[in-house]
């Protein structure tokens, strides 16, 4: 199943992911499914583990990646994960939502 089916049956189930990331593990809930202004597909997630290149908070983070990029995803056990919004909203890098959590 390519990365985009597997990240829809994750938003679809709220179920967390584990995916390579330009070349990094990576733990995440994906929570909408689009494209970016340029309409490049993306997903927001909120990634609460594995690596990154630019540093992960202990509490986790927004972020957003290209589907293009991202390669090995898998619906893992791992509890839902999401961080509150207020006065800390999430990217607006996807500006065209196909699919977001319920």
């Amino acid at each position: 199943m390519d990365a985009r089916a597997m990240l829809t049956r994750a938003i679809e189930g709220k179920r967390a992911v584990a995916m390579r990331y330009q070349g990094l593990d990576r733990r995440c809930c994906p929570h909408i499914l689009g494209r970016n202004p340029d309409g490049v597909p993306h997903v927001l997630v909120f990634q609460y583990g594995g690596e990154s290149a630019s540093g992960l908070p202990p509490e986790g983070s927004w972020r957003c990646m290209r589907l293009d990029q991202i390669e090995a995803v898998a619906l893992i056990d791992d509890p839902w994960r999401t961080a509150p919004t207020e006065g800390h909203p999430p990217p607006k890098c996807v500006t065209q939502v196909e699919l977001e959590v319920a």
